[in-house]
């Protein structure tokens, strides 16, 4: 997927489904190319880690 089509859905989904919660979307782009996704409060700055928290999930 090119980066210019990527970006345009980070935004679109932050947008829409994130920022009426009070959250917003950090990426993270690393040097090695892999894309980290974050969830963060707006009103509190804390981070949530969607792999992370996918993989260390309770059930």
């Amino acid at each position: 997927m090119p980066r210019e089509t990527l970006d345009a859905e980070v935004a679109r989904i932050a947008r829409e489904k994130l920022q009426p919660y009070g959250c917003d979307l950090v990426v993270y782009r690393t040097d090695g190319g892999l894309t980290r996704f974050l969830i963060e409060v707006q009103n509190t700055g804390r981070r949530y880690d969607l792999i992370k928290s996918f993989f260390h999930c309770e059930r």
